[in-house]
């Protein structure tokens, strides 16, 4: 009898703000993700490991996420199979990046699993659809933040 070998996976962390520059955050999230890589039987070397601390995913964003695009070309290359996150939000806030993995996904080349929004099937309609409805809500969240501080920012300015 053969045995399929373990799948490769990739972990990528990502936190908007790190004011102290400590990367606690990030690092909590590497530790969770790496736990549910063992609990799934994944082997996550630790190049596979990508990390964006003190950058954001909102979909105003003007910042580059080089661990994002980095992660992506292991994907591309056929490096890891499966990319695991914290959450939805943490993978990314933005609706058109979704587009983008769920293509990868339907090609065969990527699957995506969470600590805590679970994972969706990004092979069926239900999960893109799922998946795109979180990525939606979370794109929201992130402009409604954004809302909150300008509008602080203004009203601290007309003091």
């Amino acid at each position: 009898m053969t045995t399929n070998p373990p799948r490769r996976a990739a972990i990528y962390v990502r936190i908007s703000q790190d004011v102290a520059g400590e990367e606690r955050g990030v690092g909590r999230q590497r530790e969770d993700c790496l736990a549910l890589a063992a609990r799934r039987g994944y082997v996550v070397e630790e190049r596979h490991v990508y990390r964006d601390n003190d950058i954001s995913a909102s979909t105003r964003s003007k910042k580059v996420r080089p661990a994002y695009t980095a992660m992506l070309a292991a994907v591309d290359a056929g490096e890891v199979e499966v990319v695991i996150a914290y959450s939805n939000s943490r993978l990314t806030r933005r609706p058109a990046e979704w587009i983008d993995l769920i293509a990868r996904a339907e090609s065969g080349r990527l699957q995506i699993e969470t600590c805590k929004s679970g994972s969706h099937d990004l092979t069926t309609a239900d999960g893109r659809a799922l998946a795109l409805t979180v990525a939606a809500w979370d794109a929201a969240e992130a402009e409604r933040t954004s809302e909150r501080v300008k509008r602080e920012k203004s009203d601290r300015l007309d003091r």
